[in-house]
């Protein structure tokens, strides 16, 4: 959300790519932790997931996660396109909290970390349990 507040509302966000292990030697924690990010991150202007991420999941029931995430922004990719050329023309952000929409609402700023507004109509809210 920084970027937005900073007036940059076209961002790729990187996935995983600086891993400190080989490509095939990812441990449990960093996979899980990719695709946490993955999930989160097929709801923002732009992604680009690591070749490493997708080398270590090839194969494996995992790589229904990552296919899950993208088929999702699938189905949005219209709508994020629209809100980003929206943005560009009119100014506003694109990724935003809660509390900007919903200023009076205590529940806003509650869950400020957990859930954030995409374009002017999306609540997101990433699953972060495990």
């Amino acid at each position: 959300m920084n970027m937005n507040m900073n007036g940059v509302n076209h961002w790729v966000t990187n996935v995983c790519e600086l891993l400190q292990s080989k490509p095939g030697k990812l441990n449990e924690t960093e996979i899980e932790i990719c695709l946490r990010w993955t999930e989160v991150a097929a709801f923002l202007p732009m992604l680009h997931v690591s070749s490493e991420l997708l080398d270590a999941l090839e194969g494996t029931p995992q790589m229904s996660k990552v296919e899950l995430a993208m088929g999702q922004r699938g189905q949005y990719t219209r709508y994020i396109y629209s809100q980003m050329f929206a943005t560009n023309y009119t100014g506003g952000q694109l990724v935003y909290p809660l509390l900007y929409d919903f200023p009076q609402d205590d529940e806003a700023m509650k869950s400020i970390e957990d859930s954030y507004m995409l374009g002017d109509s999306m609540k997101v809210s990433p699953r972060i349990d495990p």
